[in-house]
């Protein structure tokens, strides 16, 4: 594992503790986790009580409610999860989805191989 991912572990598993801290503190953690969700999107369903925190604590520190250090443990063991193998095959199905408290939406089609890999 890498220096980085070990480092947003602990940081999730000491959130897991309920420390005292801003919604900032939180918004910065969940920035870095999410870089690393990204490789298993589906991986980045778990957040909803610490965004709320995010939200209703943003300025001022307060202890880590229940509900988001459960969730903070959750991305802690989640964060193990997340990796890629970059030598596998490309797939020409090429896929979308976003989500919003209001709803989601998913799309996907089939590309060429060559466009696929294109960066």
């Amino acid at each position: 594992r890498s220096g980085k991912l070990e480092k947003v572990i602990l940081a999730f598993e000491w959130l897991s503790w309920r420390p005292r801290l801003t919604g900032r503190h939180v918004e910065v953690l969940i920035g870095h986790a999410i870089h690393i969700l990204l490789l298993r999107r589906e991986l980045l369903c778990v957040f909803r009580s610490l965004y709320d925190f995010i939200y209703d604590r943003y300025e001022s520190r307060q202890r880590l409610w229940p509900a988001a250090a459960r969730e903070a443990f959750w991305i802690s063991q989640l964060l193990r999860l997340s990796f890629a193998d970059i030598r596998k095959e490309w797939s020409p199905e090429v896929t979308i989805s976003d989500a919003s408290l209001s709803g989601y939406a998913v799309g996907s089609s089939y590309w060429k191989q060559a466009d696929v890999r294109q960066p």
